[in-house]
């Protein structure tokens, strides 16, 4: 029992002195805190500088473009490239037929029988 409670406490011991243990760390001088911001400030100079240039040049390739596409659409508008059909001539009329039936018409039902039934139905009522 002694000796786990040994062991455990060198290993306790070992742990605390490595973690303790204190690492000479240099601290930047003032000239290598001041060379470092001049090359992040240089950096973000360079790297805006080339953004703003890119932009740029894509809208002058952008200008660019469209005014050959207008060109060009211009010059097809000029040029007529459908051809259009020959204009169809009137078909002929057909014949007319007379009738065959030539005699004028005449009603169903002669109109004074009609009469009589409207009045024969009014009367009623």
């Amino acid at each position: 029992m002694k000796a786990k409670i040994y062991l455990w406490l060198g290993i306790f011991s070992v742990l605390l002195t490595l973690g303790c243990r204190q690492t000479q760390e240099q601290h930047p001088t003032i000239e290598e805190l001041i060379d470092e911001a001049v090359a992040r400030r240089l950096k973000e100079y360079r790297e805006t500088r080339e953004r703003n240039c890119r932009k740029k040049i894509m809208e002058h390739a952008h200008d660019l473009a469209d005014s050959m596409l207008i060109a060009r659409v211009k010059d097809l508008m000029l040029e007529d490239t459908v051809l259009r059909p020959e204009r169809l001539n009137r078909p002929f009329r057909p014949e007319t037929r007379p009738p065959r039936d030539t005699s004028p018409p005449v009603p169903l039902l002669p109109l004074d029988s009609l009469l009589q039934d409207t009045i024969e139905l009014e009367s009623e009522n």
